[in-house]
This record gives C-alpha cells, structure tokens and sequence, in this order.
C-alpha cells in the first residue's frame, strides 16, 4: 500500500492507496458510492491516490492494517502520516477527489442520507482535521466514475459512465 510503484500509471484497487512520482499517473475505477482521493505535495512530485468504499472504520477493527485503507478515517489518516513519515507536513498538501454517487435510490431524510454522500462528508472532515485543503470535487450524482490523476500537472481526470469527461 505505502511503497512507490514504476510504470507508466499505477492501478488503485478498492480498499488500497498507493503512491507515486511525477512520472507515474495513478488510476482507480469503479467509483460508484466509493470515493477516490488524491492528497499530493503542491510543489513536488509525490502523489497518494485512495479508493475508499465507507466513511469509518468500527472501533474494533481500528488495529487491523488489512482493512484500514477501506475506511475515509483511517485512510486518510495513514496517507498524512505516510507524507509527514516523507518530511512533508500537512501544511504543503492538498487534495482532489471524486465519486460519491447515490447509485441507488433511498428514503429521504437526514438518517437515510446516501453512502456516497456520507463517504464524501467523512473523506471533508478526516482532510480538515489534518489541516490539508480540499482543493476541487467531483462528487455526487448518479453515474459511476473512473479517475486518473497526473501528479506532474495535478489534474485529476475524470470519466463517468456513458462518456463524460472532464478534469479538475
């Protein structure tokens, strides 16, 4: 999860964060209610890409380093401490991230709000509470997303389903 990879792009499986250089563009797909998050050194080139599918992780699973990247908690929390283990404090970071589609209908009301919208609100909090901004989002909607980020450039682009693209 925390090594660098080599190859033209790294894939990001669910429940995985990778990390990169400027050489290196970092992928994930299948972002329905999941969210994808990019927390990278605004200038540098190292770059963590994150497929989160759930907003906490359960107290009793909180020691289990197999299951911390599945949660927007947890997982953002290794990512910073993986930066600041690099000697890049949060102050140099920032994010981007995508997905967070209610994929699904549900009951309206604040309880019954949609897994992508709680994903979405729980990936915001865990950013602003290690102080790195959210610089632009993608979220939201009803269409899955595949995303790709370029740390070279920091764009993140963005293909949801039935052709639509665009970058942030």
């Amino acid at each position: 999860m925390t090594s660098i990879s080599a190859g033209l792009y790294i894939r990001v499986g669910m429940s995985d964060w990778k990390a990169s250089t400027d050489k290196e563009q970092l992928r994930t797909s299948g972002l329905g209610s999941c969210i994808g998050v990019v927390i990278y050194q605004r200038s540098g080139a190292l770059a963590v890409m994150a497929h989160i599918l759930l907003p906490a992780c359960p107290e009793n699973q909180l020691e289990n380093t197999q299951l911390r990247a599945k949660f927007a908690d947890t997982s953002i929390e290794d990512i910073v401490h993986f930066f600041h283990k690099q000697n890049i404090p949060s102050r140099k970071l920032a994010a981007k991230m995508a997905g967070g589609a209610q994929m699904f209908a549900v009951s309206s009301g604040r309880e019954n709000k949609s897994i992508g919208f709680r994903n979405a609100e729980a990936v915001k909090e865990a950013l602003q509470l290690y102080s790195v901004p959210l610089l632009a989002e993608d979220t939201g909607g009803d269409k899955g997303r595949t995303i790709t980020f370029d740390p070279g450039s920091a764009n993140l682009y963005i293909r949801k389903a039935y052709g639509e693209e665009n970058a942030i």
